[in-house]
Formats: structure tokens, C-alpha cells, sequence
């Protein structure tokens, strides 16, 4: 019957096997914990009165524990069920097996093949309990620190990506501070080319003017043509952008992204920016054959400013519940990447949303915010 019920509860439920399996050992611990206190009271009562009423004290007694107990073991349940969720996730190959070794050390410590009387010993009903609290406690001790572990490797993640935008805003200033110092030094040689133009006119030698004049016009600097206003964003997006030109990938990017962007800081924008030409440029190093590309759209329309972020892939992706997960694993689970959830993080902070469709070849991400107002200040 038990193995009925094990087969039938795999196939009922939509969990992974080993969630099934976890389910399945607390329900066997379950009832050891019920059970034994029943036999136990109906050992120690008044043996006349079991004697004419067979059942009755054990029954009672399981009913009232049922009544106490099953509240506090659905909401165990659904506490560590909510501390890791994921089906995907290693803690449930592992953590199936905290109530079943519960479950044996309580069968054992009932020592039934000793007979009735070691059902009637107190140290039988005291084990089972320390059983059953041992169970739950190590259970969400151990989801805690699996849980843990898992926000922290989200949380180096983070904090590598901000590193990372912060040395490519360093970068950008040199290259601008550069460029300043040599558009200083240009105009110092202005002054003196100007003095040898005005020299040469004077004196009528015009072939010789002209020549000088296509020899300055070479020698001028030509400043990097930027990708959008907002100086922040346009440093990320060069540096992405510089990788993929150098990879031979075919762009096609045009950001409009003004100075000022209300509500929403730059390094929100560098977020979303960086995250969509990193995602992309990840996807088309995958790629073995065909022709690689990313194409980046952004426009603003009232207050509101969208980005469209598309890219070729090897076709290859992996979805849950409608969230499309990384092919790299965090604790052992598959989730949505860091850089995705990033930017639907950004968009619901500012009134916002993120999209995202795939098809054989083709990988794009919609994402839309609000640049006047912020979600918690709705």
C-alpha cells in the first residue's frame, strides 16, 4: 500500500522527483509521530477500559495530535518550500534524506521487536518528539544556508558587474581627458599655424597657402563620433561595442539617450545599457556558425523611454514558468541570469517592464521605464 500511495504521489504532483521523494519521507516521519503517542497512551490507560473500548484512547489521541500538529507541518512545509523553490535546485537531491534518516531513527528508537513494553517507556515518547522537532529544524537550517550561499554568489555577481561599469567609466574619462589635453595642444598649433597662414598670404604665395592649408586640415584631431548624449551610458556601450567590432559581429546600435534622464541615474541606465550588449555579445560568441549580429534600439516617447535589444544565437535556450534561465548555475540551481534579472530589476523600480522573445536564431529583450517617477513612490 505504501508503495501504491509513493507512486501515486509522483505522479499526481507536478515537483521534481526528489521534491516528491522529500514529501514522501515527511509524511512516513508524520505518521511514526502520531502513531507512537497513540500506542503509547493506549498501552498506559486503564487496561478495562481499552479492554471494552479497543482503539479508542489511540485514535483520540492521533486525532488530536493530527489537529495540533498538521497546521505547523503544512506551514513548515511551505516555509522551506518558499526558501528554495526551484526544482532545479541540489538541496532537494540532498535534503529528502534529513526526514528519512528522522524517520528510521524513530522506528528504531520504538524497539518493536521488544515487545509492548518498549512502548511504554517514557524515553519512547520523549525520542519521538526530539525526532520530529530535530527533523524540522536541521531541514530549515539546512534550505537557510543553501539559500544563503546562493545570494551570496548573486551578490559577488552584482558586485563584479558595478565593478566592472566603474572601470569602464574610468576608462572613458582617461580617453575624454586624453583627447582634451590633445584638443588644447591643437589649438596652441592653431595659433602658430594661423601666424604662418597670415605670413604666407601676406607675402601672395597662394600654391604654398593651399598646401598648408591640406596639411593642417590632416594633422587636426577627429574625435570618436559618440553613440549618445548621456556620457555615462555612451562609455558603457563603446566598450561593449568596441569587443564585438574587433570579434567582427555586425552592429547596428543607435541610442537615444539624452543628458538628463529625470528620475533614473545614469548608472540604472548603465545597468540596462551594459547587461543587453553583454547578453549579446555573450550569445554570439556561442555561436559556431552562421552570421553573427546585434541591433540595440532606444527612443523615448513622452516620458517613457524604451530599449530594443537584438541579437543571433545558436538557438539553444532554457525556460521555467515563462523566465528564461542561464546556462550557468548559481547553488547548484538554474535561474535567470544575473544580467536579465538585473534589468528587470531596474525597469520595476521605475514604473516599468522587460520582455523577452526567442525564437531558432534570433534573441531580443524589450525593456521599458518610466523616467519621471519611481515605483515606490507610486
Amino acid at each position: 500500500v505504501g508503495v501504491f500511495l509513493m507512486l501515486l504521489l509522483f505522479l499526481l504532483t507536478k515537483g521534481c522527483f526528489f521534491q516528491c521523494l522529500f514529501l514522501v519521507a515527511v509524511v512516513a516521519h508524520y505518521n511514526l509521530v502520531v502513531i507512537g503517542p497513540g500506542s503509547f497512551m493506549e498501552l498506559i490507560w486503564d487496561p478495562a477500559f481499552t479492554a471494552q473500548y479497543p482503539g479508542l484512547i489511540s485514535n483520540l489521541t492521533k486525532l488530536i495530535l493530527t489537529v495540533l500538529l498538521l497546521p505547523l507541518i503544512m506551514h513548515l512545509i511551505k516555509r522551506l518550500f518558499a526558501l528554495w523553490p526551484e526544482e532545479r535546485s541540489t538541496i532537494w537531491q540532498i535534503i529528502w534524506i534529513i526526514p528519512a534518516l528522522f524517520a528510521v531513527l524513530s522506528f528504531m528508537l520504538g524497539n518493536y521487536t521488544s515487545g509492548k513494553d518498549a512502548l511504554t517507556r517514557p524515553v519512547f515518547l520523549i525520542g519521538r518528539c526530539l525526532a520530529a522537532a530535530g527533523c524540522a529544524v536541521t531541514c530549515v537550517l539546512m534550505a537557510k544556508t543553501f539559500r544563503e550561499e546562493a545570494r551570496h554568489a548573486v551578490m559577488e555577481e552584482h558586485t563584479d558587474l558595478i565593478e566592472k561599469q566603474l572601470t569602464l567609466l574610468e576608462e572613458e574619462s582617461k580617453k575624454m581627458a586624453d583627447h582634451d589635453r590633445q584638443t588644447n595642444e591643437a589649438r596652441q598649433e592653431l595659433r602658430q599655424r594661423l601666424s604662418v597662414l597670415k605670413e604666407r598670404q601676406e607675402a601672395g604665395d597662394l600654391k604654398g597657402l593651399g598646401v598648408y592649408l591640406g596639411e593642417m586640415t590632416d594633422a587636426l584631431p577627429c574625435p570618436p563620433e559618440p553613440i549618445c548624449e548621456n556620457y555615462a551610458v555612451n562609455a558603457v556601450a563603446c566598450h561593449y561595442l568596441g569587443l564585438a567590432q574587433g570579434e567582427q559581429i555586425e552592429l547596428d546600435v543607435r541610442l537615444d539617450i539624452p543628458r538628463q534622464t529625470g528620475a533614473v541615474p545614469d548608472m540604472d541606465l548603465c545597468i540596462i545599457v551594459g547587461n543587453l550588449l553583454e547578453n549579446a555579445l555573450e550569445a554570439c560568441r556561442r555561436m559556431k556558425t552562421g552570421e553573427r549580429f546585434i541591433r540595440v534600439r532606444s527612443r523615448i516617447q513622452g516620458s517613457y523611454l524604451s530599449f530594443l535589444a537584438e541579437n543571433s544565437f545558436d538557438g539553444i535556450w532554457l525556460a521555467e514558468n515563462g523566465v528564461y534561465l542561464s546556462r550557468k548555475t548559481i547553488g547548484g540551481a538554474s535561474r535567470e541570469g544575473i544580467g536579465l534579472s538585473s534589468v528587470r530589476a531596474v525597469c520595476e523600480k521605475y514604473d516599468g517592464q522587460m520582455r523577452i522573445k526567442a525564437d531558432s536564431s534570433v534573441f531580443s529583450v524589450t525593456a521599458l521605464i518610466n523616467m519621471e517617477r519611481r515605483t515606490e513612490d507610486l
